[in-house]
């Protein structure tokens, strides 16, 4: 380069060249437009020389530079000019960091939203599984109650069963014999039938026993009720055994007399047909305790919103029988009338 070429220097960058077009692609640089932006019109100044950056005086020769910056200090206006713009740069940082400021704020707020809407989802998660354990244990303590109360109606049918025996037994003494001949020749048959062609009948509770259930019982009696899902449940049974092989008989179905085979003798029932109803109270147990399976099969119904949580409580409600026990007896005695229609003796 020429010793005297010219220079182009830019007083905001303190960037020097002496190619035009490289200062133009120089003043096109973020650095020169940010160092532009905070300048005054004042400071903006291309020079062609050697410039005091002190005061801003000019020098064609480098020699006169350098002899004027030895006697050269900084002027009160140069120092206005060099607060200007440090205040401006200041205002600058200020601003960035009063929008990095605002944006964590919103980052912040954003989090803290996050965190409340899991924070509600585990509470609702949680109110889920306490309402589902709170409805197993009313199921687990329903069903330890219904069993007690088999127990304690089992026994009190066995005394009822042997005083009736007693009483008639006095009762048939008391009367004469002609009286005794005509009562035996009246239900001479009906005992033949019981215990000669149905003596390796099985006894009820046997038959309760050997019930399977199915988890389709359960969407039945969803569907179609207590009363009637627990009257095909019993029928469907009764129904695959033999005729002699049935643990009840119904005599007259008007009256609704029944028979049932117990501890291996045939006795008729008394007017509250007590084992029978002791036996639908077995299998309505034996019922509810597919509940959990069923549950497990039909994980959909979780869904509070989906169908199969609707059928889920309805299948509950209805395999519980009654809301009372006067609604449990009553509906227990349509199971009976239900299924003296399908065991009643054909005397023909």
């Amino acid at each position: 380069m020429p010793k005297n070429a010219e220079k182009f220097y830019c007083k905001c960058c303190d960037f020097k060249c002496s190619k035009k077009s490289n200062f133009d692609t120089h003043l096109l640089t973020r650095k020169h437009i940010t160092n532009d932006a905070i300048m005054t019109n004042e400071d903006k100044k291309i020079s062609t020389g050697y410039c005091c950056d002190n005061c801003g005086k000019e020098y064609k020769h480098r020699q006169g530079l350098w002899t004027h910056s030895k006697k050269c200090q900084k002027t009160p206006k140069n120092a206005e000019h060099e607060d200007v713009k440090n205040n401006t740069q200041l205002q600058v940082t200020t601003d960035m960091s009063s929008n990095i400021i605002m944006e964590l704020l919103k980052q912040n707020h954003e989090f803290k939203e996050l965190l409340v809407d899991q924070q509600k989802q585990l509470c609702e998660q949680n109110k889920m599984q306490m309402e589902m354990q709170m409805e197993t244990n009313k199921m687990q303590m329903e069903t330890n109650k219904m069993h007690m109360e088999m127990q304690m109606e089992n026994n009190k049918m066995h005394m009822e069963s042997n005083k009736y025996v007693m009483d008639k037994m006095v009762d048939l003494a008391g009367k004469g014999g002609s009286y005794n001949t005509n009562c035996h020749n009246k239900t001479f048959n009906l005992q033949v039938f019981l215990n000669e062609q149905c003596k390796d009948a099985l006894n009820i509770t046997d038959f309760v026993n050997q019930i399977k259930l199915q988890l389709s019982d359960l969407d039945m009696i969803g569907r179609v009720g207590y009363t009637e899902g627990m009257s095909k449940i019993i029928i469907r049974n009764l129904k695959e055994l033999d005729i002699s092989k049935r643990p009840i008989h119904c005599s007259d179905l008007k009256r609704e007399v029944m028979y049932v085979k117990d501890k291996d003798a045939w006795e008729k029932e008394n007017g509250e047909n007590v084992k029978i109803k002791n036996a639908i109270k077995f299998i309505e147990h034996k019922n509810v305790k597919q509940l959990p399976q069923w549950k497990a099969a039909n994980p959909e119904s979780d869904d509070y919103d989906s169908q199969r949580h609707m059928d889920y409580h309805k299948i509950i409600i209805e395999s519980m029988g009654g809301a009372t026990n006067e609604d449990d007896n009553k509906k227990r005695e349509k199971i009976i009338k239900n299924i003296a229609k399908e065991v009643v003796i054909d005397r023909k």
